[in-house]
């Protein structure tokens, strides 16, 4: 079992289940927004294994900041969590696959896309 330390409390860390995305997304934090959204998203973290409030937790982690601390061990655990779980290594595939997808359909939409020269717009 990790754990990791704010304010001098060793927390438990959580693996990355179902349950757990969804409390995530309860916090408005999803798979496509982890990477976007850092600190809400350790905050979010943070909130799930230590059972606090949304205000709590950020205060606790503000006052860990202050103190001298960070939460580099905070989150080493969440990324070895998410390693860990063949559940989020599946959902983080599919997230890049659709994305790529996706970003690959916008490219195709815009190499079709017929373009006017200057010459045509006058015509």
């Amino acid at each position: 079992m990790r754990t990791f330390t704010i304010n001098g409390k060793t927390y438990k860390a959580k693996p990355f289940t179902f349950n757990l995305m969804c409390d995530f997304e309860h916090y408005g934090v999803s798979i496509d927004t982890m990477d976007r959204m850092p600190m809400e998203t350790i905050r979010t973290y943070f909130i799930l294994c230590s059972g606090l409030d949304t205000e709590s937790a950020g205060v606790e982690i503000e006052q860990h900041y202050i103190g001298g601390g960070d939460v580099d061990k905070l989150a080493d655990c969440m990324r070895a969590e998410m390693e860990d779980s063949a559940f989020f290594r599946s959902l983080a595939q599919r997230a890049e696959t659709e994305t790529g997808t996706m970003e690959t359909e916008a490219q195709t939409e815009t190499v079709a896309k017929p373009t006017r020269s200057r010459k045509s717009e006058k015509a």
